[in-house]
């Protein structure tokens, strides 16, 4: 079958759970109808494009892109509502543990493991720091970078690989600060090295926390955890 020959009846190809979405979030929301009765789709370009001129192919596109994206977005409302409770239940939790040993109610948060009585299933709550990073590290990298370019090529390639990945951004822009950590771990004793690392130092700064909830199993009390993934990208 060419796609010129295609079929609206391919589309039942797709999962069952097709007919659970909307009949509105199938089509374009801005689907405009003429005097005639021809719907007008929106285009990519700003402009309409006639219904009937549109290929078979590109309609069946368009809707298995949204029933996609409609599953997407309730999956993720129920994540995030189960984030909520998971977060909701273990300060609840907690505070019994404060009443009952008489501590006090919302102190410090910290690693913690809430594990089930017969040692099997565990949830972990990591607390992390948030960091950024000030001006102060656009000269660390210009000294570090200064003091590279004076080494050796031999002697330099490998340091300057790591200096490169310790500075690389990530999609948003932020630097990773376990990276820039292990610089100062080399035993350098060059005066721009140190000031390099004393500018990191500075540059460092904390806006908050970011807690994580993790999900853990075992098969028996000899086996080691596995982790529960939530990430879509490593099911």
């Amino acid at each position: 079958m060419t796609t010129d020959t295609m079929e609206r009846t391919d589309v039942d190809r797709l999962p069952p759970s097709e007919h659970q979405v909307p009949p509105e979030k199938l089509r374009p929301a801005g689907v405009e109808e003429m005097a005639n009765g021809t719907l007008l789709w929106p285009d990519g370009a700003g402009g309409f494009t006639p219904e009937d001129r549109i290929k078979t192919q590109l309609k069946i596109e368009d809707e298995m892109v949204r029933k996609m994206l409609f599953f997407a977005e309730q999956l993720s409302g129920e994540l995030a509502r189960f984030k909520a409770r998971c977060f909701t239940d273990i300060a609840d939790f907690q505070g019994l543990l404060d009443q009952h040993y008489g501590g006090k109610k919302g102190g410090q948060k910290g690693n913690v493991n809430f594990t089930t009585y017969d040692g099997l299933l565990q949830v972990t709550v990591r607390v992390n720091d948030r960091v950024t990073f000030g001006p102060e590290i656009r000269t660390a990298q210009s000294l570090i970078e200064e003091y590279l370019d004076d080494l050796t090529k031999d002697a330099s390639s490998d340091l300057k690989a790591l200096v490169s990945h310790a500075f690389k951004q990530n999609n948003e822009g932020e630097l990773n600060s376990r990276e820039l950590d292990r610089l100062r771990t080399y035993d350098i004793k060059d005066p721009r090295w140190l000031s390099a690392m004393e500018a990191i130092a500075d540059a460092r700064r904390s806006i908050g926390k970011k807690e994580y909830v993790l999900f853990k199993w075992r098969p028996n009390t000899e086996a080691r955890f596995n982790g529960i993934s939530l990430d879509f990208a490593s099911l």
